[in-house]
Formats: C-alpha cells, structure tokens, sequence
C-alpha cells in the first residue's frame, strides 16, 4: 500500500513539474508594422525571422475584369469585387505588381519600408522553424511536411493566421476563397514563380510553381 502511495505522488510531482514549465514557455514575439496608407499589420517572430500575422492590404482596389499595370498606383483585386473582403482578406495581387515591377528576389515591392517580398529560401527558412525537415522543404510542385500547415493557419500555434483566402485567375474570375489560401514568394521559376499554398484539407504545406505570375494571390512581407 504504502509504494503505491509513493508511485501516486511521484506521478503527481511530474505532473506538476511538467506543468510549470509549460506554463515557463515563453510566447512568440509580437510587434506591429504600418503601411503609408496607415494600415497597422500585427507581426510575428518566427524562428529568427519576423513575418506579417496579416495578408497585405495595401493599394486601390480594380475590378476583376481589369489588368494591374506599371503605372505608379498601387493595385490590388477583392475578391467578389467586394472591398469588404479586403478589409478581411488583405487584397490579391499579380506578381508584377506585388513586386513593384522589379523582378529581383527580396525586393521590397509593396511592403512597407525595412520589409521584403519573402524569397523562396526565406520560406523555406520559415517552414524548417515550425519543424519540416530540410531535405522535405526543396521538394517541387508537391504537398510536404507534417503539419507545418495546420500551424500556418488560422488558431495554428505559429501566429502566422494564414487565411483561406482563395485568388484570382488571369481571366476575370475568383477561385478557392474559404478552401486554399496562397501568398507568392519573389523568386522565379522559369516564367513564373514559388508560392506557399495551405488548405483546408490538408496539414501540410505546398510549393509550387505552376501559376502564371497574372494570377492575383495574397502577399506575406517579412522583415529585412
């Protein structure tokens, strides 16, 4: 009787101890950032890199069935045309325009100042933090790691809060908006370039790059 009352409170000690250190776990930094037009983005440090907890919502929205163009204003889709859905989503940008007409990798684009277009490598940086393996996060045009994604998304535990927030076709159409969220990276791939994917059917993440750069998807900055 008596060592199974020393078993019950070594169990309980652990317990208790597990616990406390759970609760010592120090949360993930967080910080804010601005864009010129006032908008406020929470950020979020990730491994060493700080990353928007936010899609970008920066520019003036145009209609679906218009075409961005080099022309010194800043443009951006909402999705059913409906800028109530910016507000929500962050707006749905080309490739070209995202990047400010540049096609260097880490170009500022249209983040706001001290921040970057992610490159390929700076995503892959963020996947390796949240626990994919190295020789997983090169692998093309495929669904990888564990649950990196679940982690990415909306309650996930990296406070990145990467919205289903769907994109835009070259044509005027809208796709996948509450099923897939999409954000580019500013590397080229041949004529287009990588984005990371999330859904909701899956806990992983996707690198592909299979889109034309005229399709309009989300923008994550990360800081320079």
């Amino acid at each position: 009787m008596k060592a199974c009352k020393t078993i019950s409170f070594i169990i309980l000690l652990t317990s208790i101890l597990f616990l406390s250190c759970e609760k010592e776990k120090p949360a993930n930094e967080t910080g804010t950032v601005s864009d010129f037009q006032g908008h406020v983005y929470k950020t979020i440090k990730v491994g060493t890199q700080w990353w928007m907890a936010e899609n970008l919502n920066v520019g003036s929205m145009i209609l679906v069935s218009e075409v961005a163009g080099d022309n010194a204003v800043i443009e951006k889709f909402c999705y059913d045309d409906n800028e109530a859905n910016c507000d929500l989503h962050g707006g749905l940008y080309s490739w070209d325009e995202m990047m400010n007409y540049s096609n260097t990798a880490g170009s500022r684009g249209i983040c706001p100042e001290g921040w970057h277009i992610p490159t390929d490598q700076d995503a892959k940086e963020l996947e390796i933090a949240l626990g994919m393996p190295s020789s997983k996060a090169d692998i093309e045009n495929s669904w990888r790691g564990t649950n990196e994604g679940s982690q990415m998304k909306v309650d996930g535990t990296s406070g990145l809060n990467i919205k289903l927030s769907g994109g835009k076709h070259s044509t005027a159409s809208f796709f996948n908006i509450n099923t897939s969220g999409y954000f580019y990276t500013s590397t080229e791939s041949g004529g287009n370039a990588w984005r990371r994917c999330v859904s909701a059917s899956s806990k992983q993440v996707a690198r592909y790059n299979t889109y034309p750069k005229t399709y309009g998807l989300s923008v994550r900055c990360v800081k320079d």
